[in-house]
């Protein structure tokens, strides 16, 4: 699934390159917003690394975040109410509510 998602998004060619190059953890600045991720351990299409990748950079940066990572859920699990991500949606918003006083 990972491969096909790539291919999708970037093309057939140089696809682990171009996925390494477009990370979102690389060109992370001090002005990136706060930020809220969920991210599934059984997730087949983004490896849940990307998330800890993505967290120590805005830890190196001071971005205000709040990261979740639940064992399962898989990828783009909608509200998570099946899920282990069940009541994401009302974290996030609370996060955002808190992070903005």
């Amino acid at each position: 699934m990972r491969q096909y998602m790539g291919e999708g998004l970037l093309g057939k060619r140089n696809y682990p390159q171009d996925v390494f190059k477009m990370s979102v953890h690389r060109h992370l600045t001090d002005a990136f917003p706060k930020t809220y991720l969920i991210a599934a351990a059984d997730d087949d299409t983004v490896p849940i690394q990307d998330s800890y990748d993505l967290e120590s950079a805005l830890k190196q940066h001071g971005i205000p975040h709040f990261i979740e990572r639940p064992a399962h859920g898989g990828h783009g699990f909608g509200l998570g109410s099946v899920t282990d991500a069940a009541g994401w949606v009302e974290r996030a918003i609370s996060f955002f509510q808190e992070a903005s006083k």
